[in-house]
C-alpha cells in the first residue's frame, strides 16, 4: 500500500490525505467466451467491498443495487448498430461483498460480446453521456451531488469486463472521504474545486474496451468539464454525523484542491498544499471536520426560508448578501400569467429607457408613464400592487440566482436540464417554502406552489418576464425573459404583448 500523508492546519480542521492504490482488476478475458443466452444472471465479486478503497471502509452491495451491461443491436432503419444498456438488479436480505444480479425481464436487448468480452458498469451520482457501437462509453460524475444524510458513498464509477458471468470491478475515479461528528460546526454544502482554474475536477470518464487493453480515463473538452463539484444532503439540512465519500477525476492537481464549507450564508475555505496526485481508486481522507469559521453577527437570512412581515408570509429567500447576511432578496409566492406591455411595439422612449437602465429605475419609469394602468402594463402593475410594497420585476441576474438556489447549484449552464432527481432535494425545499406563501388556485392550469409551475421535463418550457430589456434584440422584442423549465437560456427576448408568467422580487432586511 502506498501512503502519502499531507497535513495542513486551518481554522476548520487538520485534514489528512491517505492515498491507497490498488491494481486494476477490471480485465478478465482469459476464460472461454460464454454465450449471451447464458447471461440472465451474473455475479459481482469485489474483494473486500464494493468500493475496494483499502482505507478501512466496508461498503457492500445492498438490496436493489444495479449493474448495467453493454448491448449492441442492429437497427434496420439506420442500417447501423445501436448501443445501449441492460439492467441487472440484486435482491439481498443483508449487505454482502458479493452478490448475484438478475437481468431485467423488460429489457429484450441481448448483452453484447462481439468485442470478445462483456462490459459491466456500476455508477452512482453519475450520468451516462454516450455509449458507442465502437465499444466505448462515457460517463460523468455529477457536478451537483446529493448525499444520504447521515453518511453515504455519494458517487462512484466502477467498471469490469469478463468473458463469463463473473465480474470483478475496478475504479474509474478517485474519492474524497470526510467524517462529520457531534463536534462539527453545522454546514449544509461542501464545494470542491481545483485551485488552478484550468484543471478539471469532474468530466466525462471514457471506458474503452475496443482493444485488448481496457482503459478508463478522463475525457475532457466536453461541456461536462467542471473546475468544481459540490455536495448537499437529501433533506437539504446540515450534514449529520457519519462518513461520506465523493468521486472526482483522477489526476494531478498542481496547485492543490480547495474545500469550501458553507452554511448557506458564509463559507470557510480550506486549501491543500500543491501537487495532489490522485489515481483511480485512491482515497483522500479529509479526516473529521471540526470547528468551522461560519459565525455571523446579528440576525441571518437563510436561503430557501420563508420571509414573513406583518404576520404575513411574503416570499422565499433566494439570495443572501454575503457581506451582510441580514440582507437579501425574496421571490413572491404570488404569480400570474400576463403580458408585459400594451402592444407589440413599445414607445421609442420606453424602449430606449428599459434597455439602458436598472430594473429598479425601469419599475419607477413605467409607473410614471402617462398611460400606466393594469391594462397597459399588467406585469409591472401586478408587482406594484402586491402586499408589503417595494415589489418589482426581477433582473435577469436575479432570475439566474433564483434558479440557481432553486436547483441547489453553484452555477448554471445554458440549455441544461436541471429538473432531475439529483436536484430534487433543493427543489422540494424551495417549493415547500413557496407553498407557505401562496395557495394553489384550481382555476388556473398551472401550480402556483411550485417555481416551475408544476411542469414536467417533457411538457415544455415556462417563461418568466424580467424587468429589463436588451438593445441588441429586434425593436419589437426587447424585453428580457427567461426560459425556466425544463431548461433555461441566458438570452431570450420577448414581444411585450406576449403572455408569460410573472413572479416579483423585493429586497428585505432582518432587524
Amino acid at each position: 500500500m502506498k501512503k502519502n500523508n499531507i497535513f495542513y492546519a486551518c481554522a476548520a480542521a487538520a485534514l489528512v490525505f491517505a492515498s491507497c492504490q490498488k491494481e486494476n482488476t477490471a480485465n478478465n478475458v482469459d476464460n472461454a467466451l460464454v454465450p449471451s443466452s447464458e447471461m440472465d444472471v451474473i455475479s459481482a465479486v469485489v474483494p473486500q467491498s464494493k468500493t475496494t478503497t483499502l482505507d478501512g471502509v466496508n461498503v457492500l452491495w445492498e438490496n436493489g443495487d444495479q449493474i448495467h451491461l453493454y448491448t449492441r443491436t442492429w437497427n434496420e432503419s439506420t442500417s447501423k448498430y445501436a448501443a445501449g444498456w441492460c439492467d441487472y438488479t440484486t435482491s439481498l436480505d443483508a449487505p454482502s461483498a458479493s452478490a448475484s444480479f438478475v437481468k431485467d425481464e423488460t429489457n429484450t436487448a441481448t448483452v453484447d460480446n462481439t468485442s470478445g468480452r462483456y462490459l459491466a458498469v456500476h455508477y452512482k451520482g453519475a450520468t451516462v453521456n454516450t455509449q458507442s457501437r465502437d465499444y466505448y462509453a462515457e460517463i460523468t460524475i455529477n457536478k451537483a451531488q446529493v448525499a444520504k444524510n447521515g453518511g453515504d458513498f455519494v458517487s462512484s464509477l466502477l467498471y469490469a469486463t469478463s468473458t463469463d458471468s463473473q465480474f470483478t470491478f475496478a475504479h474509474a475515479v478517485s474519492y474524497l472521504k470526510f467524517t462529520v461528528d457531534q463536534n462539527t460546526t453545522p454546514f449544509t454544502k461542501l464545494t470542491v474545486s481545483a485551485v488552478n482554474g484550468s484543471e478539471v475536477v469532474v468530466s466525462r470518464i471514457r471506458i474503452d474496451w475496443s482493444t485488448e487493453s481496457v482503459t478508463a480515463a478522463p475525457f475532457t473538452g466536453k461541456s461536462q468539464d467542471s473546475n468544481s463539484m459540490s455536495v448537499t444532503t437529501d433533506d437539504s439540512e446540515a450534514f449529520a454525523p457519519g462518513t461520506y465519500y465523493l468521486a472526482i477525476n483522477p489526476g494531478t492537481y498542481a496547485d492543490g484542491l480547495q474545500f469550501a464549507f458553507s452554511n448557506g450564508v458564509v463559507e470557510d475555505v480550506v486549501t491543500t498544499p500543491a501537487n495532489i496526485e490522485m489515481k483511480a481508486g485512491d482515497v483522500a481522507n479529509l479526516g473529521t471536520v471540526g470547528s468551522l469559521n461560519l459565525d455571523v453577527e446579528g440576525p441571518v437570512l437563510q436561503l430557501t426560508s420563508v420571509y414573513a412581515e406583518g404576520g404575513e408570509n411574503q416570499g422565499v429567500v433566494f439570495w443572501v448578501d454575503p457581506a451582510s447576511p441580514s440582507k437579501g432578496k425574496i421571490v413572491s409566492g404570488a404569480v400570474t400569467n400576463v403580458a408585459w406591455g400594451p402592444a407589440k411595439d413599445l414607445s421609442d422612449a420606453m424602449d430606449e429607457y428599459i434597455t439602458s437602465h436598472t430594473v429598479v429605475e425601469n419599475h419607477e419609469y413605467v409607473k410614471s408613464a402617462s398611460d400606466y394602468s393594469e391594462a397597459n402594463y399588467p406585469a409591472v402593475y401586478f408587482c406594484d400592487n402586491l402586499p408589503g410594497g417595494d415589489w418589482r420585476l426581477p433582473s435577469h441576474d436575479e432570475q439566474m440566482q433564483m434558479f440557481q438556489t432553486y436547483w441547489g447549484l453553484d452555477a448554471l449552464k445554458e440549455s441544461t436540464n436541471y429538473n432531475t432527481d439529483a436536484n430534487s432535494a433543493a427543489m422540494n425545499k424551495f417549493d415547500s417554502a413557496l407553498a407557505q406563501c401562496v395557495a394553489d388556485d384550481p382555476a388556473t392550469d398551472y401550480v402556483e406552489t411550485k417555481l416551475n409551475l408544476g411542469l414536467e421535463a417533457s411538457t415544455g418550457s415556462v417563461m418568466y418576464w424580467s424587468g429589463e430589456g436588451r438593445a441588441e434584440a429586434l425593436p419589437n422584442s426587447r424585453v428580457y425573459r427567461v426560459v425556466f423549465a425544463p431548461k433555461f437560456t441566458f438570452a431570450s427576448y420577448g414581444n411585450p404583448s406576449t403572455v408569460h408568467y410573472v413572479r416579483c422580487v423585493r429586497e428585505v432586511e432582518l432587524q
